[in-house]
């Protein structure tokens, strides 16, 4: 027989009740697998505060001390709560360490989410797209908004990076710079050319980023600095010097010591097999004998060239000797191509299907439509081009002020030429051509061209018509229009030696007149060219050594009759051809950088289109004198 309960125990079988009720909903709570301790809740309440409060690296420790705890089965998830607080401080190398000890298999679906959209983020920032790519191959319509927000945001990053390779640069820079690698002399170098695809101002612009570290801040600008160098022989010159007075404690500083500056210098270096295809016969034969004589006398004079053979390939007017010289580059195993010399070779090699070799030619290329898209960016032109000379006489005349012009140029086709490109670059920078002239390049005498282009013609006429009016003999004197304030003269010495004293007799003698390098020889005869001064004009470095240079002089880039005379811009050209090589990538993605060369001073444009900028000359007892600025 059963007894009743006492109230003693009624009070104790409540109590054990109560306790396997509150255990059972202890056993529930939300949390992930297994049972979390008061030690282990606390420190994870420590790591959450100091998240919130944006004590990142904080938070990091704490979430890392979780996850070393040798009796949790969330040691996953603690990783990548650490990598994400390392993520929101901007510590990439670690956040990218902690991400690594994470099994994607011990976490929840939306924590598996949130460590690939992490990972994904930490590649892009590494510049690998293509592991980017594949983590971010998800259905955001599968995301709850926030995780969304993220996959959509880190996308468009993805998008951005593919068009934009200087943010792709200076990423895997500031990697560098923030990882814990022992600092060396290559690796510098190495990733010092990794800014190459930056350019100088952008560089700036990050650097003066509030976000920057200072030891960032210290590399970019010493990229900078080192710039300015590349062709300064004295590496105590120019801003690097300024750079280590400003940073004396940057890791740099120990670098330059161990000839940094010397060894970024010398690490540009033109590929190892060039193939030259120029004419070896035909009416551009002199013109590719002096092109190839400077090449060589560049080659020969760079410390640098040990490391590349250059092989020379003659071509003749036949266009097919183009295309046969190309094929047997390619089949020699050559790394880069120069030239062709004329326009129709030039665009000759442009249409040959599949051109797979960098090139560096020689003239202007009218088309690039059947150039692979993977080659658009290997393919550069570099000319005496006489259009890109008529577009600096244009600057060179709204600079000085002058903005009220008249042109006198041939009638043919090289006039024509030369006038269109005047007249374009003069108008969009804001000048008014008042009047253009056309003349007969085979004529002596130029008198009724002028006359009509300075409206004498007219003050005669007026003044004999005032003098019929009022029947009575007049003594009037011609006068030549006042509302021009220079001429572009496109010409021939012959022509140029003709006009010049001929606008002189006309009372415009004193108009600024400007032209190109057409107008000189490039052989120095004071008695003859005494009828071009005045005018203005620009010229390659080359051509005013070679006027001004002492006659005891004997320069080893002077000893060869095709540096000097009506040669010596193609043996500049031949110079340039093989100097600029080393530095056609920095060029190319530096529109501010520009190259000292024998032929002007070089930059690239786009479309690979190297510029030559001339040195502003003006002919003085009859030979060309630059003008000081």
């Amino acid at each position: 027989m059963n007894k009743p309960l006492t109230d003693r125990s009624l009070f104790l079988l409540r109590s054990l009740l109560v306790f396997t009720l509150l255990g059972s909903l202890l056993a529930c709570v939300p949390g992930g697998p297994g049972f979390t301790t008061s030690p282990e809740r606390a420190l994870e309440n420590r790591a959450e505060s100091a998240f919130a409060a944006a004590r990142y690296t904080e938070s990091a420790e704490l979430w890392q001390q979780l996850a070393l705890l040798p009796d949790t089965s969330r040691n996953s998830y603690y990783w990548l709560r650490g990598a994400e607080a390392l993520l929101a401080d901007g510590q990439w190398a670690q956040a990218d360490q902690f991400a690594r000890q994470v099994d994607g298999q011990a976490l929840k679906s939306s924590q598996r989410i949130r460590l690939e959209l992490l990972q994904a983020e930490i590649a892009l920032n590494h510049g690998d797209l293509e592991r980017a790519e594949v983590l971010l191959s998800m259905d955001p319509q599968q995301l709850e908004a926030g995780q969304r927000d993220r996959l959509l945001r880190l996308q468009s990053e993805l998008d951005q990076l593919r068009t934009n390779p200087e943010i792709l640069s200076i990423n895997r820079f500031q990697n560098w710079t923030e990882s814990d690698q022992q600092l060396n002399l290559q690796q510098s170098l190495t990733f010092l050319h990794d800014l190459d695809q930056v350019s100088a101002k952008r560089l700036g612009q990050y650097a003066a980023q509030n976000t920057v570290s200072t030891n960032l801040r210290g590399w970019l600008e010493l990229s900078i600095a080192l710039r300015d160098i590349l062709f300064n022989p004295d590496p105590e010159a120019g801003n690097l010097t300024a750079w280590q007075e400003a940073n004396p404690l940057h890791p740099a500083n120990a670098l330059l010591q161990d000839q940094l500056a010397g060894q970024f210098r010398q690490s540009f270096k033109a590929p190892a097999r060039i193939a030259v295809l120029l004419p070896g016969s035909g009416r551009f034969a002199r013109a590719g004998q002096a092109i190839r004589d400077g090449l060589v006398s560049g080659f020969l004079n760079d410390p640098r060239s040990s490391g590349s053979q250059i092989r020379f390939y003659p071509v003749s007017d036949d266009l097919a000797s183009v295309a046969n010289a190309y094929f047997q580059a390619r089949d020699d195993g050559t790394d880069m191509l120069i030239g062709p010399l004329t326009r129709e070779s030039v665009q000759s090699l442009m249409d040959i299907p599949g051109l797979s070799l960098p090139v560096l030619a020689l003239n202007q290329i009218q088309d690039l439509s059947l150039l692979d898209l993977a080659m658009a960016d290997q393919v550069f032109s570099f000319g005496l081009l006489p259009e890109s000379e008529a577009g600096q006489a244009a600057r060179q005349a709204l600079a000085d002020g002058l903005t009220r012009g008249v042109i006198l140029s041939p009638v043919n086709d090289w006039g024509d030429r030369l006038a269109i490109a005047f007249r374009e670059e003069y108008e969009a920078g804001g000048g008014r051509v008042v009047y253009q002239s056309g003349y007969d390049p085979n004529e002596n005498d130029y008198g009724q061209v002028l006359k009509g282009m300075l409206r004498i013609d007219s003050s005669t006429s007026r003044g004999r018509t005032l003098q019929r009016l009022l029947g009575i003999p007049l003594e009037f004197e011609s006068q030549r229009r006042s509302d021009i304030d220079m001429i572009f003269l496109a010409a021939r010495p012959r022509q140029a030696r003709l006009i010049k004293p001929q606008l002189k007799f006309y009372d415009a003698g004193d108009i600024p007149v400007y032209a190109t390098t057409s107008i000189f020889t490039g052989t120095p005869d004071p008695r003859r060219d005494r009828d071009l001064n005045g005018i203005r004009l620009g010229l390659a470095p080359l051509q005013l050594d070679f006027v001004n240079r002492k006659q005891e002089d004997s320069d080893a880039i002077f000893a060869t009759s095709r540096a000097n005379g009506s040669l010596n811009a193609f043996f500049a050209l031949g110079m340039d051809a093989w100097s600029i090589l080393p530095y056609l990538d920095l060029l190319t993605h530096d529109p501010d950088f520009s190259m000292p060369g024998a032929s002007g001073s070089l930059t690239v444009e786009v479309q690979g289109k190297v510029e030559r900028s001339l040195v502003w000359s003006r002919f003085r007892s009859g030979l060309p004198v630059a003008i000081e600025p």
